[in-house]
């Protein structure tokens, strides 16, 4: 870096006044030159710290896109299959709450064999649709979204047949005797 040039006066007494004043304009030209160059690489600086905060804000900006484009894609895939076994079995759970099936080793309990075969898979089938209905659900459990996936256990435990219980029995009752 380039130094001022500060005059200092002579002691000779010799040189005239013009002299002295020539070379004291002289410096004082090469302090302002000096000047204007700090100046002007200070302005240039400034200039390249604009242009690098304004390429940053456009990498955050883009990064921001991405992960948000990432996110997106993760919530448009479907469940996984652990996902899909937690569907069907909470939907099993459900309609055997539903119909109050009591379960043992080798299945249902005797006393409530008619209402699993009479009502069970219908029910199923009912429950799957009012998912589907809302939304929730895919054209096929695997094919439920991931973004879904909670709001669609949470709407199975709370489901319950638009006629009610006894009323769906009813409904299905009537239309297999015709």
């Amino acid at each position: 870096m380039t130094e001022l040039m500060i005059p200092f006066p002579d002691d000779d007494d010799s040189k005239d006044e013009h002299d002295k004043s020539d070379e004291l304009q002289m410096v004082l030209r090469a302090n302002i030159s000096l000047l204007q160059k700090l100046a002007d690489d200070r302005e240039k600086d400034h200039d390249k710290i604009d242009k690098v905060e304004t390429t940053v804000g456009k990498v955050a900006t883009t990064v921001e896109g991405i992960l948000t484009d990432v996110d997106s894609l993760k919530n448009d895939q479907f469940v996984e299959p652990w996902q899909d076994a937690n569907i069907q079995r909470a939907a099993r759970i459900r309609v055997s709450s539903l119909l109050k099936l009591k379960w043992e080793k080798g299945g249902v309990v005797e006393e409530c064999a008619h209402d699993y075969k009479a009502y069970f898979g219908k029910f199923l089938r009912c429950l799957h649709n009012d998912a589907k209905k809302m939304g929730l659900e895919g054209r096929k459990i695997h094919q439920t979204q991931r973004k879904n996936y909670q709001k669609l256990i949470e709407f199975i435990g709370e489901w319950v047949p638009v006629r009610g219980v006894d009323g769906q029995k009813e409904y299905y009752d009537m239309l297999s005797l015709s």
